[in-house]
């Protein structure tokens, strides 16, 4: 299988070390192969902390809610 931009980042969820084994590919290797891709870094990182705004956002708000429906019940 030839290692296309597209292919490689249906692997960006996981560390390089972990797509290049799921790709039988070596560490070495695969970094010069996304280097040429125009791939520098390796976005694994960045996701996971992306999400992890997300997701807390996501609690603020539900959090958020929860105070206001409190709020409205101690009103009445």
């Amino acid at each position: 299988m030839a290692l296309t931009r597209e292919v490689i980042a249906q692997y960006f969820y996981m560390p390089i070390s972990q797509a290049a084994k799921k790709l039988n590919v070596g560490l070495i290797v695969f970094k010069k192969q996304c280097q040429e891709l125009g791939i520098h870094r390796w976005p694994h990182r960045k996701l996971m902390s992306i999400q992890s705004l997300i997701n807390n956002v996501q609690i603020m708000k539900r959090w958020k809610m929860v105070t206001v429906v409190i709020m409205m019940s101690k009103s009445s």
